[in-house]
């Protein structure tokens, strides 16, 4: 098995968890934040840097950012990527989220994967992790909560459509799309047996 599998996901769909028990799985590296730190040693960027990249400031904050002609988000997402496709060269692996699909599109061996869920299965998903913060002030938590999640997602859609210029979720920009409210981790088995179906396929095929 020579493949690298990236996974796309929505906010608390559990894409990282499938990831992570794919590669133990195929006894292969997995990277996720990993990530962030391999390409801060490698630029000698701090890693703060990296870990706000399109995540931490809300959606219309990162519209302006995204506008903005000298941000430097557009220079820490080149040296990331530059850091995935090393990462994509040592040998098979999974990638999770950082466009990485986008990144290795010249990549015959990327297998690419969108993980979405039912959005209150994410809320129950994210609140069992403690991901979300501290109730303040009144209203309904649980519409609060999803407000959150849809927040998040959206940042990630727009991240992913300033870089790539494609859309997020959309499937026909996957190899596979799963839906883990449904199947649950049994998605790896899902993964494992499409990667199985790739092994006879000549690449380019």
């Amino acid at each position: 098995m020579d493949k690298i599998i990236t996974i796309s996901r929505e906010y608390g769909s559990g894409g990282h968890d499938i990831g992570k028990r794919l590669a133990a799985e195929l006894n292969i590296p997995f990277y996720d934040k990993e990530i962030i730190t391999l390409a801060a040693k490698e630029s000698g960027v701090d890693e703060s840097d990296f870990e706000q990249l399109g995540e931490e400031p809300s959606a219309f904050q990162l519209s302006l950012a995204m506008l903005d002609p000298n941000n430097r988000n557009d220079s820490l997402f080149l040296m990331q990527s530059r850091t995935i496709r090393r990462l994509a060269d040592r040998g098979p692996c999974v990638i999770v989220g950082r466009c990485a699909d986008y990144v290795l599109r010249d990549c015959d061996r990327a297998v690419n994967v969108f993980v979405c869920s039912a959005s209150l299965k994410r809320v129950r998903n994210i609140k069992k992790k403690g991901l979300f913060a501290s109730r303040r002030g009144g209203g309904d938590a649980q519409e609060e909560q999803l407000r959150a999640v849809l927040e998040m997602d959206a940042r990630r859609s727009m991240y992913y459509q300033h870089y790539t210029g494609q859309e997020w979720g959309k499937a026909s920009n996957y190899h596979l799309c799963i839906d883990s409210s449904r199947i649950g981790m049994g998605a790896c088995g899902v993964i494992r047996a499409y990667l199985d179906t790739c092994e006879g396929i000549p690449a380019g095929g």
